[in-house]
């Protein structure tokens, strides 16, 4: 059965659990609809929307307000979910999955009960009751702030004009720290699992490895099937039991998850997108699910061999000197984070035991995002594989090089 939750400009339609934003024509509605400016009106103004099944209401963080101009542009880069720039005040972001902000609305609650001021401010969501699935966030209206950029963008410029001749960054020290600020808030609220078994993550490993074998193709099949053995070895290095204490972690932490305000403000850095991993549908299930921070970090350490592996298509060809940076940074992320936990008392967060499997798993994953949602993003795992793991001495190995398209 379809359900529909109307705006004077179109709707947020539900059909088998998936959320789709249409306009007026039913079309799928674009950034200029005027739906997403009708969506932040009601929840800056405390409206609940008419629905014509189900109730719906209005979640608010703060007093009504009156809306803006309601100008409506597309963000600008690629999300799982639908979203659109409001009056460059508002982001409203739509779900593409039912039960699929439930993770993120749970996290930003947890992170505002510990007082964390790294993440943009929510305006409130909008929660909609629909008959046989319950009660499900479907969008929320936050803070946009507006000149910031990602880190796939400030990132890869820094690291390019650091191999141009100019200071090295200083970032990866200070994501470092951040990620062990986001942990500690995550945390706070969390009663102490002191240990977990880790059979289970080994088997996570090999899955993920096995998955990114059976998409991986051309040079790329190649240049994996080689450094097999060697990533196989890795997952098998986890221990039987993992130390340190579960936490609910980011679940999809990278570079492009810190936005940087332009005027370096305080904070300079902001946290964003909480939803989980976009690989796993829906992503409420990983609503209370508990994990080893390292699963973070391995995630965060991995994103800056992309970087690397960005800068090097941005530059026509391989590059070794971004390898090295990138080890480099690799190693300032771990200590910042490291010393930040033992600055908090908390050293019993992270069992870095755990980081070089973790990293594997991550790389495999990003081989089958790639094939899923985003293909021309093969290259960037492929390159911090090449990298980063030996291959087979007895197999050519086809030399990777960065593609010619012009977009990441």
């Amino acid at each position: 059965m379809d359900f529909r939750l109307p705006t004077a400009s179109g709707a947020v339609t539900l059909t088998d659990a998936r959320l789709r934003v249409v306009d007026g024509s039913g079309s799928a509605a674009r950034a200029g609809s005027g739906v997403g400016a009708e969506l932040a009106a009601m929840v800056l103004g405390g409206h609940p929307p008419f629905v014509d099944a189900g109730t719906a209401r209005v979640v608010t963080a703060g007093p009504a307000r009156a809306p803006g101009a309601g100008v409506e542009r597309d963000l600008g880069v690629d999300m799982t979910n639908w979203a659109v720039v409001v009056d460059e005040a508002f982001l409203v972001k739509v779900v593409r999955d039912w039960g699929g902000a439930e993770r993120s609305v749970r996290q930003l609650d947890r992170l505002a009960a510990a007082g964390a001021d790294f993440v943009p401010r929510t305006a409130g969501r909008i929660e909609w009751t629909v008959p046989g699935l319950g009660t499900g966030t479907v969008a929320v209206v936050s803070e946009y702030v507006a000149g910031a950029s990602d880190g796939w963008s400030w990132a890869v410029d820094d690291l390019l004009e650091h191999l141009d001749g100019g200071p090295a960054p200083m970032w990866p020290g200070e994501l470092g720290e951040l990620t062990a600020r986001l942990h500690l808030a995550l945390a706070a609220d969390v009663w102490p699992e002191p240990s977990s078994t880790a059979a289970g993550l080994r088997s996570r490993v090999h899955d993920a490895l096995d998955r990114a074998a059976e998409v991986a193709a051309g040079d790329t099949s190649v240049r994996l099937a080689n450094r097999m053995p060697a990533l196989r070895s890795l997952a098998d290095t986890l221990p039987d039991t993992a130390a340190g204490r579960l936490i609910p972690v980011h679940g999809d932490l990278h570079v492009g998850q810190f936005l940087r305000r332009p005027d370096g403000g305080t904070p300079r850095y902001l946290v964003v997108d909480l939803d989980g991993d976009p690989q796993t549908v829906p992503a409420s299930l990983l609503a209370d699910e508990l994990e080893p921070a390292a699963v973070d970090v391995a995630h965060l350490l991995v994103s800056v061999d992309l970087v690397g592996s960005i800068a090097q298509r941005r530059l026509g060809a391989a590059d070794a000197r971004a390898t090295a940076w990138a080890a480099d940074a690799r190693a300032q992320l771990r200590a910042a984070y490291r010393s930040a936990l033992h600055d908090a008392g908390a050293d019993d967060l992270l069992d870095e035991r755990l980081l070089p499997a973790l990293e594997v798993e991550q790389f495999a994953r990003e081989l089958s995002y790639a094939a899923r949602f985003l293909p021309r993003w093969n290259y960037a795992p492929d390159a911090g594989i090449t990298a980063r793991y030996a291959p087979t001495a007895d197999r050519e190995d086809p030399p990777w090089t960065p593609p010619a398209s012009p977009t990441t």
